[in-house]
């Protein structure tokens, strides 16, 4: 018996422009982080540890990730 395992997780960068791969399965929400975090920082990915990620990319771009059958990649 031969058991695949997929996981897709998807790119996004931080505000310091390093990349993340995120499982979206872990995503609980996304906030436009407007000037409240840094002026960098595009959107905030809250997950389900109860931590949350601020990224460059804007939250209709993280969702469109989210959202890809791929997963981003």
């Amino acid at each position: 018996m031969t058991v695949q395992l997929a996981l897709a997780f998807f790119l996004v960068h931080t505000v310091e422009g390093r990349e993340l791969y995120i499982n979206p399965e872990s995503v609980i929400s996304l906030s436009v982080a407007g000037k409240l975090v840094t002026e960098r920082a595009q959107c905030v990915i809250t997950l389900n540890d109860a931590k949350f990620v601020t990224v460059r990319e804007n939250c209709d771009e993280v969702r469109r990730l989210i959202d890809s059958p791929a997963g981003g990649r």
